[in-house]
């Protein structure tokens, strides 16, 4: 959103898009719990509607990575099969990388890439049981011997 007023002012412009604007309100209130569809009555655009919504439950990407960072550092392979830790690993690993890579410049984004599968790879196999110590140093003396 730029801060302008997308609505059109000549008239057959502005029937058009006040009946677009009506479908995605219609969408918008159908996708929400029922109790907010009340506190949402004041405002007559979908602008208006997504703008209150965004304030509302846009979270800080400052507190979302903090949050994954904590779930990340406390995720080990505990009870979970290899298959199943390595599912839940990847899927934080994801959450984090969306959030961080957001604010890297595209001529970095290759070399903060490069350094995060490194630590991705180490974060990983330091987790992992101890019964698959074997396995793991195997790997981290193969990786040394191609540096």
């Amino acid at each position: 959103m730029n801060g302008c007023d997308p609505t059109p002012r000549e008239a057959k412009a502005l029937s058009k898009w006040t009946t677009m604007d009506a479908r995605v309100m219609i969408w918008i209130l159908g996708s929400i719990v029922p109790h907010l569809v009340l506190n949402l009555r004041p405002y007559k655009t979908t602008a208006d509607v997504w703008k209150c919504l965004h304030k509302f439950y846009h979270q800080n990407s400052t507190a979302r990575r903090f949050q994954v960072e904590y779930e990340m550092t406390n995720f080990t392979q505990g009870s979970l099969s290899i298959e199943e830790y390595f599912s839940g690993f990847q899927k934080l690993w994801a959450n984090y990388t969306d959030i961080v890579y957001e604010n890297v410049p595209v001529f970095a984004l290759s070399v903060v890439q490069v350094v995060d599968e490194t630590s991705k790879r180490d974060q990983f196999l330091m987790k992992l049981h101890s019964e698959f110590e074997i396995a793991r140093s195997h790997l981290m003396n193969r990786l040394w011997m191609h540096v």
